[in-house]
């Protein structure tokens, strides 16, 4: 069972800077360990840009003196319009988002096989004139796709209207 405990910058409340875990025996492999100085970097304007979670710190320590990059740091690149475009672990990317001139997403690559450059998939957005998502397409097949409610429920309601007058005749 975790015991979390969060950490965040003073003069700054809403940048966590680290999660500590009370808990010391062994848990599950995915679980989040016990963190150490500042695990979680912002750039100027408040933007996460580095996570350390999985960075020991002698590889930290790496960045500073050799300008070297840890092959688990994680890595987070914006746009500039304040939107993430790309997610590094070490320098493979893991994960792409590209966005269309009203800044809504369009497309997502993710790379699951990061470290050998696969490209599991691809997501397509595709959205109406108002930029609402209409469908999510993976690998050329439908993920997801929404209705109007309202309009839909409007069809359903003529339909039994014209079948309720029908049978009153």
């Amino acid at each position: 069972m975790d015991q979390l405990s969060y950490n965040y910058k003073k003069d700054k409340p809403n940048q966590l800077l680290r999660v500590d875990e009370a808990v010391i025996a062994a848990t599950d492999a995915d679980d989040i360990k016990d963190q150490y100085d500042e695990n979680y970097v912002y750039n100027d304007i408040g933007q996460l840009i580095y996570d350390f979670e999985n960075v020991s710190k002698e590889d930290k320590d790496k960045i500073n003196n050799q300008n070297t990059i840890p092959e688990d740091l994680i890595t987070y690149f914006y746009n500039a319009s304040g939107l993430v475009t790309k997610v590094n672990v070490g320098t493979a990317p893991l994960i792409e988002f590209f966005y269309n001139d009203k800044n809504h997403r369009v497309r997502k690559q993710a790379y699951y096989n990061y470290r050998d450059g696969g490209l599991p998939y691809v997501e397509h957005y595709v959205r109406d004139a108002s930029g609402t998502v209409m469908a999510i397409y993976r690998d050329s097949k439908v993920l997801e796709h929404m209705i109007m409610v309202d309009h839909v429920w409007e069809y359903i309601s003529d339909k039994l209207q014209e079948h309720h007058l029908t049978f009153m005749n």
